[in-house]
């Protein structure tokens, strides 16, 4: 099962339903789910984990066919949490929409991209489409073989975040980049281990202490960052972190973009980052 589906399993437990977590196929007692089997049903079918390879022609090929990467979560009684925000494979069509209305600093004035996904298979989508904006020049860097992600959770309400891979190596990701695949040699996290002993030391002195927001580590080959805001160059790669993971229920997802120097450029990266925290 996907880390995604194993966290949302974690949400309803540690909401009080006493959901177990169990191996691959998850068997939850009947009993158990009388509370929590609807909200389960209701987290689960407000997210997506999507990859589709690009085809010959690129954006001007859709629409792509996207299949979704997570399994299926299984009740007791054979019972099947199938339903996901537009369903489980799903067409993303690509079209140029002309520039971002009302520009700001928040809002950048670039030429975007339509991504619709559409549901083919309603019976088990909760919504029949669903669109995320682009810079246009961030969709032209993909290639024909790249494999494209896409994912949206229910972390601070709705989260998005896409990337893409070629041959193993991360040619850029955007939005929440920590539920996305990142290439074989890239990781982005919280460091809750280092925040926790941070914590600690502060409330010493305050015990109500806490950070508002939470900083991002960035581990790149050999390099390792951490940073709450603004841009870093490492190996290659051009990291910008328009907002970190605010450590408040209800607060903006993350607005991240990491994307590599030679394949394309930050800017789009970053521009479409701030587009996908308006989403």
């Amino acid at each position: 099962m996907c880390a995604q589906g194993v966290e949302l399993l974690s949400t309803v437990r540690d909401a009080g339903f006493g959901l177990p977590l169990v191996s691959s196929r998850r068997e939850v007692d009947r009993e158990q789910l009388e509370n929590g089997r609807i909200i389960m049903a209701e987290l689960f079918s407000a997210t997506f984990q999507y990859v589709t390879i690009v085809p010959q022609g690129g954006t001007g090929a859709s629409p792509w066919a996207m299949q979704s990467s997570c399994e299926l979560i299984e009740f007791s009684g054979g019972r099947l949490c199938k339903a996901r925000l537009v369903g489980r494979r799903p067409l993303l069509y690509i079209s140029d929409v002309g520039m971002t209305p009302h520009p700001s600093i928040s809002r950048p004035a670039v030429l975007r991209s339509e991504l619709r996904l559409v549901a083919t298979d309603k019976e088990y989508a909760s919504h029949e489409s669903a669109s995320y904006f682009f810079d246009k020049a961030l969709l032209n860097c993909l290639r024909p073989g790249d494999a494209f992600h896409m994912v949206r959770t229910q972390d601070c309400g709705r989260s998005f975040g896409a990337s893409a891979i070629r041959q193993g190596k991360l040619i850029f990701a955007v939005g929440e980049v920590f539920r996305v695949p990142l290439g074989s040699d890239i990781t982005a996290r919280i460091p809750l281990d280092l925040i926790q002993r941070a914590r600690k030391a502060f409330q010493r002195r305050d015990s109500e202490f806490e950070f508002p927001e939470f900083p991002v580590e960035f581990r790149i080959g050999d390099s390792s960052r951490v940073i709450y805001r603004g841009q870093v160059q490492m190996s290659g790669y051009h990291v910008r972190v328009e907002r970190a993971l605010a450590s408040c229920d209800g607060a903006p997802p993350a607005c991240v973009s990491i994307c590599l120097e030679e394949a394309c450029d930050w800017v789009a990266a970053s521009a479409t980052a701030q587009l996908l925290k308006m989403a």
